[in-house]
């Protein structure tokens, strides 16, 4: 699920780095200068630790994007179980939608087909 978390950072304009971090963080977020996103893991990362590092992340990023520094926040702790809530809901939808058949038109799915009122 790793390359369909990246794909999906990437196709909102998030850059997604591993890299060996000097302290004991496993990842971060930071914001560049042109509104875009970057975010660096921990190049020890593997698996699903990793998945949930990422996913952790890029809930940030649509969470607390205008919340600036939110490491030195009075709010810290609210952000990361609020990030750690949404990551855990992306993971579950990522892997629903890596492990479910996509639906037919026999089914009715369509883009045509579909109104409010049906």
């Amino acid at each position: 699920m790793m390359k369909e978390l990246i794909d999906f950072a990437k196709s909102y304009g998030i850059e997604v780095l591993f890299k060996s971090f000097k302290s004991s963080a496993d990842g971060l977020m930071v914001g560049t200068d042109d509104g875009g996103f970057i975010i660096a893991l921990s190049d020890k990362l593997t698996g699903r630790k990793a998945e949930e590092i990422l996913a952790h992340e890029i809930a940030h990023v649509y969470l607390h994007k205008d919340k600036g520094n939110t490491i030195e926040s009075p709010m810290h702790k609210d952000y990361e179980e609020q990030a750690d809530r949404a990551a855990n809901m992306l993971l579950d939808f990522m892997d629903y939608i890596i492990k479910a058949p996509a639906p037919t038109k026999a089914q009715g799915a369509t883009k045509t087909n579909f109104s409010i009122a049906d």
